[in-house]
């Protein structure tokens, strides 16, 4: 199993260089970013993932089809692509409707939404005239100047049974939000019912999952950490999950009330409801041995890459994170 880590893009590009740096002297199979739609540009921080490392994987995961043109993101991809060297990943998921409706977008067809866009992405060729009159999105006679040669990986963002059908359909693998180890079972079986109606061979297909991760020697000081992390993951979580999960909604309800105002007071609150059960099954955390063993769960429920999310804020140490998991974590998994 592939051991990747996540660098939020909301904190100073020093940090995130530095950090992309540690993580490639330490081995691990790739620095990713995401595309939060209050923080920095993934454009931004892709290109400084790809100039501070050498070796090591890069990329996105995940962004949307709604904040930028299909055109956009598709040149931009191939942009990220020719920096990395061909070390690029890129993924594409439907967003969060809050976060796009906080904006004046509008959540429109998801799954034919990222149908489109990874349609176009396939299609375009420098010095080619490209129309397109789709359901989701409009290009008229438009020509494409920059090279956009050069295949890197395409996953999709997603846990729910249409997208991971169109997943099986369309991508080369698909990178799950948090799930319950539990459902990924569930997932794979979607993935293979997709690729089947394509009569599509999916072997090396990747099976992605970014978690929270939160590593300390002190057990209980990175359970507590990781008390804030997981409140997150709880916004958009489905019945089936939680039953996966064995984790009954009304546990999850307080949870949801209590970050409806997307303010760091409710967060707080949010995080103390949240139980060491819930820890344990929606996140990687404890001391370095403890990960080891909830990273090996991940890989025997069948995760073929695991991508640890971790905050980037001075009390959480990230640098600390990176080091202890680089000495103590991933030789386990050399």
């Amino acid at each position: 199993m592939k051991i990747s880590l996540m660098l939020y893009p909301t904190e100073p590009f020093s940090l995130l260089r530095a950090a992309a740096q540690l993580v490639e002297a330490y081995r691990f199979d790739g620095v990713y970013t995401g595309d939060i739609p209050y923080g920095w540009e993934y454009t931004q921080v892709g290109q400084l993932l790809a100039e501070a490392t050498q070796s090591i994987r890069v990329g996105v995961l995940v962004t949307n089809p709604y904040t930028r043109h299909p055109l956009k993101t598709a040149i931009a991809a191939a942009g990220l692509n020719h920096l990395a060297q061909g070390r690029f990943v890129f993924g594409l998921g439907a967003g969060s409707r809050e976060s796009l409706q906080a904006l004046g977008l509008d959540w429109h067809k998801p799954v034919q939404a990222i149908r489109e866009t990874i349609q176009l992405l396939r299609a375009l060729q420098p010095g080619h005239r490209y129309t397109h009159q789709g359901t989701t999105f409009v290009a008229r006679d438009v020509t494409i100047w920059p090279s956009t040669r050069g295949a890197y990986p395409l996953l999709i963002g997603c846990r729910r049974p249409l997208m991971l059908r169109l997943a099986g359909e369309l991508a080369e693998g698909v990178i799950l939000d948090n799930v319950p180890y539990a459902y990924v079972a569930f997932a794979k079986k979607q993935i293979a019912a997709g690729a089947a109606s394509k009569d599509r061979d999916i072997e090396g297909f990747i099976y992605g999952n970014i978690t929270s991760f939160s590593v300390d020697n002190n057990r209980r000081e990175a359970m507590d950490r990781a008390k804030y992390l997981v409140p997150i993951d709880f916004i958009t979580i489905s019945k089936r999950e939680l039953e996966a999960a064995g984790i009954p909604e009304s546990q999850i309800k307080p949870i949801q009330r209590a970050l409806a105002s997307q303010t760091h007071e409710s967060h707080r609150e949010a995080a103390q409801l949240v139980t060491d059960e819930m820890v344990q099954i929606f996140s990687v955390a404890g001391n370095p041995e403890d990960c080891v063993h909830r990273l090996r769960d991940a890989e025997r429920a069948g995760i073929t890459e695991i991508v640890l999310c971790i905050p980037m804020d001075e009390r959480s140490a990230p640098m600390e994170v990176i080091r202890l998991t680089g000495e103590h974590i991933l030789p386990a998994f050399r």
